[in-house]
């Protein structure tokens, strides 16, 4: 079901007006000039503004009281002083006059959105200034600032948005809260309009550019309804959700081109300034060659006029009849009417002096916020179409759609009743707020809630449920897959896992529901160690999913514990089942794990000899329990060592001396021990008996004896004759 609502609202166009009106309500523009249409006819007034009188702006506060204008260069307060900030906007002059004051609608006040008291000031220099001329400049003034009268914000003034630019800028409202500020570029050919976007984020510095052969330099108005731009190549289509200036309404010929035009309060008519006559177009026609046709003159002015749409619903202008150049405004009284009946006056003003004056103030855009609710009681179907009602609401171009329960869409889906409410907005920036008022008095579909069975046991549960306050009476039959009835309440309990089907009942409604119940994957874990010595306390971590919240842990040795995350010290070696419980709401899951406890133990080794001599081997015979053993690192001494596991070494000694043996074991869980003695490494005797000699047979004998150095003692001898003593003869 999709709702639909239908709001009574007053006449757009004339809204827009009146709502335009009060922002416009005094005039600022010439030099020293003014016009307040508060009392509902217009009064001359006398101001400060200066220049040369084709640059004005002027913004009055929701209830038509001044707040400030500008010629785009200076800027007054109400009581006709200068800001104290805002003296030269641009930093730029053209002799005695500013950079701005004969800058063809070269100045426009935009109130920035969604900040009350803050307003953007756009200045347009004049053609005079030559290499920096058309260049658009911004400047931000603050109404809290300089006691409530305004000042520039600091750091906010000329700041410089594009270059290369015709004299004239002006604004309109778009289609979402913003605002398009639109100014022609002089940049290639043809000219263009650009479209610079102002939202609550700021100044969008790329311009949407709409190229219109023929455009040059000339004044820009909008039409009331923001559908229509003038220029002084003729009048376009305008769509303000874009920006862009689209197909020609109406081409101007070169004899019907003017600087100067403005649209009746209905959009119906053009008028426009040429040469000393205003003319009028019937724009209603919708055929340029009947729009063109219907041109007619219907008031002479004596001289080219702008032309401004008033908040009295009249369209002003300079008159100068009587060669009385300035001294007096006309007006279009009626202007919706065709011809002569739009009641043409030459002389609807009387201005209090002859001041030189040109031009009159700038538009202000001001965005339309309207708010628009609506309300609506709607009564669901049987079991609301099995929970697939749907409400909300049929915009096309809306946006911002937001939900009481945060869902952004201009529609959702209801399954229960309540009060709903959704707000958005629609062009130019219209706010809604939406209520729907949602019962089911033939019951809704009912909601089921599934628990998990649990891995191989029949745990699981399922209920069927409404809300609170429901007095529709229902029936539920519930079913296994070979559909057996296996309850006959709201809920199913001791459930294995599997499908099962619901059907619900009411006095009006029938509906079976499907359902699953799974099989729950919780599983307890957990890490630890897989070795250790004994003696070592060791860290259990629970890695265990978080729906257990009861843990038992057994570690094999007779002892227990309840701690998540338990210490455990074994005083024996050996090798332990660690077994860990972990229990949730329903279901329990065991895990189970084997750590291995090493004994320390020591060593030692055997030597095979106690002492030996240069070049001997000698063998080391490691002892102890090794089961445990990663590595056995052997320290000889004479720089040499050895790694093995258990194998005895044999070794040889190339040095005499007393030399430390050291086995250090290395195990794979307990700490490293060590073993050391010492081992007597002798040095070999040296034997000298000197050269070889002749011996004369009968002569003294020769006595052969060793002649190296040795210990006095300690030696013992053998000589080839078999004597043992130090000498023979």
């Amino acid at each position: 079901m999709s709702i639909r609502f239908f709001a009574l609202v007053i006449a757009f166009l004339m809204a827009t007006v009146l709502l335009r009106a009060q922002y416009e309500n005094v005039w600022v523009y010439g030099t020293q000039r003014g016009i307040d249409f508060n009392s509902g006819t217009p009064v001359p007034i006398s101001t400060a503004i200066e220049g040369f009188g084709e640059a004005n702006a002027s913004v009055c506060d929701d209830r038509g009281r001044l707040l400030f204008y500008t010629e785009g260069s200076y800027v007054w307060d109400r009581n006709g002083n200068v800001m104290p900030g805002a003296s030269n906007l641009t930093g730029l002059t053209y002799g005695s006059i500013s950079a701005t004051a004969s800058s063809a609608q070269g100045t426009v006040i935009v109130p920035m959105p969604d900040s009350a008291h803050k307003y953007y000031i756009f200045s347009m220099t004049s053609n005079e200034l030559w290499s920096n001329a058309g260049r658009l400049y911004y400047s931000v003034v603050d109404m809290n600032l300089n006691n409530g009268l305004g000042d520039i914000i600091p750091g906010q003034k000329g700041i410089l948005l594009d270059s290369n630019y015709t004299e004239s800028v002006t604004a309109v409202v778009g289609e979402q809260c913003n605002i398009w500020l639109l100014a022609i570029s002089r940049k290639g050919y043809p000219f263009a309009i650009n479209a610079f976007e102002i939202g609550s984020q700021g100044i969008s510095r790329n311009a949407i550019a709409s190229p219109i052969t023929g455009l040059s330099h000339s004044l820009i108005a909008l039409s009331p309804d923001r559908r229509k731009i003038f220029l002084n190549a003729g009048v376009f289509y305008f769509d303000p959700a874009t920006g862009r200036v689209l197909e020609p309404l109406l081409r101007l010929e070169a004899g019907a081109t003017s600087s100067a035009g403005c649209f009746s309060p209905d959009n119906s008519r053009l008028y426009l300034s040429s040469g000393s006559q205003i003319f009028q177009y019937d724009l209603s026609l919708n055929d340029p060659d009947l729009i063109a046709a219907s041109r007619i003159a219907v008031g002479a002015t004596g001289n080219s006029s702008y032309l401004k749409l008033a908040p009295d619903g009249k369209i002003y202008f300079h008159a100068a009849p009587d060669n009385q150049r300035f001294a007096r405004l006309g007006c279009i009284s009626r202007p919706n009417l065709p011809g002569a009946a739009c009641q043409y006056i030459a002389e609807a003003v009387t201005l209090n002096d002859r001041r030189y004056t040109h031009a009159l103030p700038n538009v202000v855009p001001i965005i339309r916020k309207d708010t628009v609710s609506g309300s609506r009681t709607i009564s669901g179907p049987c079991f609301a179409h099995e929970g697939n009602m749907t409400v909300g609401v049929e915009v096309t171009d809306g946006w911002g759609f937001r939900w009481n329960d945060t869902v952004s869409a201009p529609s959702r889906s209801i399954d229960s009743p309540g009060r709903y409410w959704i707000t958005y907005y629609t062009p130019s920036c219209t706010f809604h707020a939406d209520t729907f008022y949602v019962s089911f008095p033939n019951g809704v579909l009912p909601k089921i809630h599934v628990d998990t069975a649990c891995r191989q046991g029949a745990k699981g549960m399922a209920y069927a449920y409404t809300y609170g306050g429901d007095t529709v009476v229902y029936s539920y039959t519930w079913k296994d897959s070979d559909g057996g009835i296996v309850s006959v309440s709201d809920t199913l309990q001791h459930a294995a896992s599997g499908t099962y089907t619901l059907q619900v009942r009411t006095v009006h409604c029938d509906t079976i529901l499907s359902l699953i119940i799974p099989e729950s994957d919780y599983r307890a874990s957990f890490d630890t160690d897989s070795i250790v010595c004994q003696g070592t306390e060791v860290f259990f971590r629970n890695t265990s999913d978080p729906y257990f919240t009861h843990f038992s842990w057994y570690f094999g040795d007779s002892s227990h514990s309840l701690s998540a995350n338990p210490r455990h010290t074994y005083t024996k070696a050996g090798h332990y089942r660690i077994t860990l419980v972990g229990q949730g709401t329903v279901c329990s899951d065991t895990a189970l794990g084997l750590i291995i406890v090493d004994s320390i133990s020591d060593v030692s080794f055997r030597a095979d000899k106690p002492d030996i001599c240069i070049g001997d081997p000698i063998t080391f015979t490691p002892d102890g329990d090794f089961r445990t053993l990663k590595i056995l690192q052997w320290q000889l001494g004479e720089g040499h060592s050895f790694a093995t596991l258990d194998q005895k070494i044999v070794h040889a000694y190339d040095i005499a001396g007393v030399h430390e043996v050291v086995l250090r074991a290395h195990f794979r869980a307990c700490a490293d021990t060590s073993f050391s003695r010492t081992i007597r490494v002798y040095d070999l005797p040296a034997v000298d008996l000197g050269g070889d000699s002749l011996l004369c047979v009968g002569q003294h004998p020769l006595r052969l004896r060793n002649m190296q150095a040795l210990p006095a003692s300690g030696l013992t001898y053998l000589w080839n004759t078999g004597d043992k003593t130090a000498y023979i003869d």
